[in-house]
């Protein structure tokens, strides 16, 4: 039934425990059909609060080679359009038995995690544990807001674990961990079939405090995961960072405080790698991490379920390091396809939005970097759709200004788009 049992038998049964007596919150952005994650907090006295992030089971109803699996393995990732998603899993699949659905007893592989209450350290023992949820509250992110800010009288487990949560992301800042919460936007169209498409950009609160908080328990899952993985010798897709070499402190000083600052450190960072092999992940401050919160969205994310599961069992573990590595290889190629397509169509709309805008409207936005300052090309963040976008400034204008911009040119075909910089001036409407 439902997210519960799903597909007869649970072939986990044997090692599953029963976390049922634990409220877990699932909160998600409104409209989300795969619920892969569900958070919650243990008070465990003596000083220490266990963070809990129960992630869905997918690799219960799947196994290896079997047609399920090779369609997940064929896809890699779940596809973000503009015009809709496509899942790694059939829907039917994905948003059903694989999910985490309120009010439903389900299957989770739950990771935990001791934080030391007062340095927000992690400290004993590693929980990965194939459980059984009951989850208790689906949230939006704008409702969980809402609670958390409402204190904690009224759901005091919510605000203690935000609570939490942001002392496990002050030891991470404390380790070399580095954050960019630029601001961001995910272009939705209503019905690309139509002649002119309702094209819409919902911005992305980073300022949301259940967002950060439920950020923060994904990544103190790939903690666990990855010191699990390390400390056991376990072959997984380790993601790793190299530690990137940051702007001298006098160099920053000339650079204005606030995005441009965020935006010169941003443009230091090293590439991510995978491998089977644990190394540090500078820019998150972890000694080792794996990304396991996504199964039914994230092929590797499933490869790692795997792993463990054969784990906890005691099994001979599905994948040898070598295999492993040729599977991840070519999950990394299939999603940078993918990543291709999402980019391409992301250019056709964002382009025919600029068409559809009336020939006069002036944009206001931000100049964060140069491109190349003596051609006065300049990155924008473009306020009204929270876009990075190359626009031609006028001679005076420094990092860190804010400008009015016109669009002069626009190829729905190509996806170019001409901003530049204009005078304000009276009597024109403003798009701000």
């Amino acid at each position: 039934g439902g997210g519960g049992g799903g597909g007869g038998a649970d072939p986990d049964a044997k090692i599953r425990r029963n976390l049922t007596h634990l409220k877990v919150f699932v909160i998600d952005d409104a409209g989300t059909r795969e619920a892969d994650d569900g958070i919650g907090i243990e008070e465990l006295g003596n000083g220490r609060t266990r963070i809990w992030a129960h992630i869905a089971d997918p690799s219960r109803l799947l196994s290896l080679d079997d047609v399920l699996d090779r369609a997940g393995r064929e896809r890699a990732t779940s596809l973000y359009m503009p015009t809709g998603t496509i899942p790694m899993f059939p829907w039917d699949v994905a948003a059903g038995a694989m999910s985490i659905n309120q009010g439903v007893e389900c299957c989770a592989l739950s990771f935990g995690i001791e934080i030391d209450n007062d340095t927000g350290a992690p400290v004993g023992e590693l929980e990965v544990v194939a459980s059984r949820i009951l989850p208790t509250y689906s949230l939006t992110y704008d409702e969980a807001d809402e609670l958390i800010n409402m204190g904690p009288d009224f759901e005091p487990e919510l605000c203690r674990l935000q609570a939490v949560a942001m002392k496990h992301n002050a030891w991470r800042k404390r380790e070399g961990a580095l954050e960019f919460q630029m601001p961001e936007s995910v272009l939705k169209v209503a019905d690309a079939t139509v002649l002119e498409p309702e094209i819409d950009f919902k911005i992305i609160n980073w300022g949301s405090l259940s967002r950060s908080m439920v950020a923060e328990c994904m990544i103190a899952a790939g903690g666990v995961a990855g010191a699990l993985g390390a400390r056991e010798r376990i072959p997984l897709p380790f993601r790793a960072q190299p530690q990137p070499i940051l702007p001298e402190a006098a160099q920053l000083e000339n650079v204005p405080e606030g995005l441009c600052r965020m935006m010169a450190v941003r443009s230091c960072m090293t590439a991510s790698t995978t491998s089977c092999l644990p190394a540090r992940h500078a820019s998150l401050g972890l000694e080792a991490y794996v990304q396991v919160t996504s199964p039914i969205r994230r092929y590797p994310d499933l490869l790692a379920h795997y792993q463990l599961k054969a784990f906890l069992h005691g099994r001979e573990l599905p994948f040898g390091a070598d295999e492993l590595n040729q599977h991840i290889q070519r999950c990394i190629a299939t999603t940078k396809e993918a990543t291709r397509v999402v980019r391409d169509t992301e250019k056709y709309f964002l382009a025919e939005y600029f068409r559809q805008q009336p020939k006069d409207a002036l944009w206001s936005g931000l100049l964060m970097k140069w491109l190349n300052e003596d051609q006065k090309l300049g990155i924008i963040l473009v306020d009204a759709i929270a876009r990075e976008m190359v626009v031609r400034v006028q001679t005076g204008t420094t990092l860190g200004s804010n400008i009015l911009m016109q669009c002069m040119l626009v190829d729905v075909d190509t996806g170019f788009i001409k901003l530049s910089e204009v005078n304000p001036m009276a009597g024109i409407r403003s798009k701000m």
